[in-house]
Order: C-alpha cells, then sequence, then structure tokens
C-alpha cells in the first residue's frame, strides 16, 4: 500500500507541475494574440488609407 501513495502522489506532483506549464503557455498565447489582433487592425486601417 505504502508504494501505491508514493506513486499516486508522485503522479499527482507531476499532473500538478503540468497543468502549471499549460497555463504559462497558454497566459504567452494570449498575449501574442492581442499583439497580432492589433497588428491586424494598424494593416487594416492602412488599407482603408491607400484608397
Amino acid at each position: 500500500m505504502k508504494d501505491g501513495t508514493l506513486v499516486a502522489n508522485s503522479l499527482m506532483d507531476c499532473i500538478a507541475e503540468l497543468a502549471s506549464a499549460v497555463k504559462r503557455q497558454a497566459s504567452k498565447i494570449t498575449a501574442l494574440a492581442t499583439e497580432v489582433g492589433a497588428r491586424d487592425d494598424r494593416d487594416a486601417s492602412a488599407w482603408g488609407e491607400a484608397r
């Protein structure tokens, strides 16, 4: 039983670490999407001015 407990606890630690890494990466993507959206808005405005 002790071995099972150790394995389960170790697995939970690994899952928690994975979840944290995913959250960190997700926040980077959100920031990148905001930047891309702003760039697209600027590009769209430039096309409107060129006419």
